[in-house]
């Protein structure tokens, strides 16, 4: 022992006298700081599962050229969850190396100069209740030189993953609808994180890695098992089975969208409109539900709604679509109807009219489709009276005109006769007082002239018709009525006429008129038209026209003459004539 300590004497007294030597001739800067040790510290592997060991390994490196670091001491308290390991444990710096479960420690250990290095490694392990990273610091670093000698403090990580098995933590997948944008997000806990597969996903849907979501726009609807599995790694996956519900709901759509349908005028065909249907199963039924579709309009089984509106305003009103699989759906629509636009005029013919002649005044009211019903307010105002204050005010001391009134016939033409009217200078006035699907309306005043009597000569009639028809077949008899040059056109009215019977009459117009008259099976029909005057011109007729009906044939040149018929048989016929005319008349 005596010999142990007298050895290290000389070695101290050696390198003292080396220091002196150095300084002596200048080989070592002296300076204020002394040395300073090289440090490094590292955990291999930096990484670790909790309860797997790391090397952790503390070095040093003494750069001076000449003196050796000595009497080198450090501590190294272990962070909380590592401890010591059995395994290697090494010690190139000399002194004395404690371990103990939670801590090492090094006392009088030699670093020697000119680059010369040493490390002291244990074996750690390290749990954590989660991943976490533990960081290790070691104590301030102690050495002895000539010069004062030190070194950092060195520090190092080490990571402890806690493996956990994955678990789904996200809520079941939500139900979604055909053509709906549809998004899931999915989640898991465990370490590592975990990774996920989905399969049997709905028609249209897809899983993103990702975003770990499902999405996606649905193309079919029904009930679909999906699996979601997740990973990372740590025995059990977690899987999970799911059913996905993706429904296909009714819809009901107009074009252009929305609930307000196009426009309709009260009185005037509608649309039409067709609805259509999406979802569910088809084919579709259609129908009016809830509340009443507008007056006048009907809803199809195939969702056209169509008709004429008898009614002007805003109607709401509930349409219904049914599917095979007795789905059904309700959707309200507004449709306004706005009124219609009454057109009326007024005419007066004969005019000018003689005091002899009677004279019609006629009213027609139009605006839609629908014929107007209701009565015309008719006045004929002469000296001395006038119409209503809405025509014409005249003289406030004179009264109204006789008010007369007439009912609108099923083409909405109203008319009265005056049959003794005075010579005098009229103005005819009338009013329409409207119904729930026309407005009011008025025309007039019209003037109109009753003078003494003809100043024209008669106008000339012409009656067309063809020589020869087949049996019980119907001609169009026109009439043509001609005046006096540069004289104005006939009006009035025109008759044709069998004998003394008439079968059927008409208004010219711009000085003709065509009649259809439905002949007999056989037979030869002498027809006659008449003109009755007008103001203007003296009644007229025009030359007989023979019709030969059937197998009656032209007689040849000195063939005995046609058979014709009796008085009795000629008003028969001019009857029968007069029945065919009267009816087409009406069809027309």
């Amino acid at each position: 022992m005596a010999l142990k300590v007298a050895g290290q004497c000389c070695a101290y007294l050696a390198r003292a006298a080396l220091l002196v030597v150095a300084l002596v001739v200048g080989i070592w800067p002296l300076t204020a700081a002394g040395m300073q040790l090289g440090t490094a510290k590292n955990f291999n592997p930096t990484t670790i599962n909790s309860g797997q060991i790391s090397i952790l390994t503390i070095r040093f490196i003494n750069p001076d050229p000449v003196i050796d670091a000595s009497l080198l001491q450090f501590s190294d308290n272990f962070p909380a969850g590592m401890t010591l390991a059995p395994g290697p444990q090494t010690n190139t710096c000399g002194g004395s190396l404690t371990v103990a479960p939670g801590s090492l420690s090094l006392a009088n250990g030699v670093v020697v100069a000119n680059g010369g290095s040493c490390a002291v490694s244990v074996t750690v392990t390290a749990t954590a209740p989660v991943t976490t990273t533990l960081t290790n610091v070691t104590s301030a670093i102690i050495c002895f030189s000539a010069q004062g000698c030190s070194g950092k403090t060195p520090s190092a990580n080490l990571v402890v993953i806690v493996l956990v098995a994955p678990s789904i933590t996200s809520a079941p997948p939500p139900s979604g609808t055909v053509g709906a944008f549809y998004a899931h997000q999915v989640t898991a806990s465990g370490s590592p994180v975990p990774t996920f597969s989905a399969s049997g996903l709905p028609p249209g849907l897809s899983f993103s890695p990702a975003t770990n979501q499902i999405v996606g726009t649905p193309t079919l609807a029904g009930s679909f098992v999906t699996t979601i599995v997740a990973s990372n790694g740590v025995a059990p996956d977690d899987t999970q089975n799911y059913t996905i519900s993706i429904s296909n709901p009714l819809g009901i759509a107009i074009p252009g969208g929305g609930s307000t349908l196009p426009g309709g005028s009260a009185g005037k065909p509608y649309g039409p409109a067709t609805f259509t249907g999406s979802g569910g199963t088809p084919p579709f039924t259609w129908s009016a539900c809830n509340q009443p579709l507008p007056p006048g309009l009907a809803l199809s089984a195939g969702g056209t709604l169509s008709g004429t509106p008898t009614q002007a305003g805003s109607f709401t009103f509930d349409v219904c679509l049914k599917d095979s699989l007795g789905a059904a759906k309700a959707k309200t629509f507004t449709l306004v109807v706005v009124t219609v636009n009454t057109a009326m005029s007024v005419t007066v013919a004969p005019n000018p009219a003689v005091s002899s002649v009677p004279v019609v005044v006629a009213a027609t009211v139009t605006g839609a489709s629908v014929a107007a019903t209701g009565l015309v307010q008719f006045w004929v105002a002469g000296t001395g009276t006038k119409c209503p204050k809405q025509f014409v005010a005249g003289t406030p001391a004179d009264p109204d005109a006789t008010m007369r009134t007439a009912p609108l016939d099923a083409n909405g033409r109203a008319q009265l006769t005056y049959a003794n009217l005075r010579i005098d200078d009229y103005l005819v006035c009338a009013q329409y007082d409207g119904n729930g699907l026309y407005p009011p309306a008025s025309a007039g005043p019209v003037s109109l002239a009753v003078i003494k009597g003809f100043f024209l000569p008669p106008p000339a009639v012409t009656l067309v018709v063809p020589a020869q028809v087949p049996s019980s077949a119907k001609i169009d008899a026109r009439i043509m009525v001609t005046g006096t040059e540069g004289m104005p056109v006939p009006q009035g009215t025109v008759r044709v006429s069998v004998g003394a019977n008439e079968i059927a009459n008409a208004n010219l117009v711009d000085g003709s008129a065509v009649i259809s008259i439905g002949m007999p099976p056989v037979g030869v029909v002498t027809l006659v038209a008449d003109y009755a005057g007008d103001g203007l011109y003296p009644p007229a007729s025009s030359d007989s026209a023979v019709v030969l009906v059937g197998d009656v044939l032209a007689a040849p040149a000195g063939a005995a003459n046609i058979p014709t018929l009796s008085e009795w048989a000629l008003g028969m016929l001019a009857l029968i004539l007069a029945v065919f005319g009267l009816r087409r008349l009406r069809r027309s």
